[in-house]
């Protein structure tokens, strides 16, 4: 094979690799808008942990968006137990940031927890 045949058999290569993905990528996204209204959601609780709350949180974001999921991020409920660091203001910023991250206290978890039973 020349110089022009590679090139020629590459581009291809790479078109169908890349159609490929669109494909997948397209399905998934079909699948994710046919999911059930009551989809799980993560819990996470914290308490004094103004260090490393922030990259926990938009560790799971990063990992959900670039999942086979079609790019959805479930419901994050973060629980503070009572954080007397700056845990509190963080949480908030982070909920300012995603509207999918909700913030409580322990109290406000237990209530919600009482209205789906």
């Amino acid at each position: 094979m020349n110089a022009a045949e590679w090139a020629d058999a590459l581009f291809w290569f790479f078109a169908i690799v890349g159609a490929f993905s669109l494909i997948t990528d397209f399905t998934g996204f079909l699948t994710a808008l046919r999911r059930e209204k009551s989809e799980p959601c993560v819990v996470l609780t914290v308490k004094d942990q103004q260090e490393s709350v922030e990259g926990q949180l938009r560790s799971i974001v990063w990992q959900n968006l670039h999942a086979q999921n079609g790019g959805r991020v479930p419901k994050i409920v973060v629980v503070d137990l009572g954080s007397s660091d700056a845990t509190p203001q963080i949480l908030q910023k982070i909920a300012k940031d995603y509207d999918f991250i909700e913030v409580t206290d322990r109290e406000g978890y237990i209530k919600r927890i009482k209205e789906l039973v």
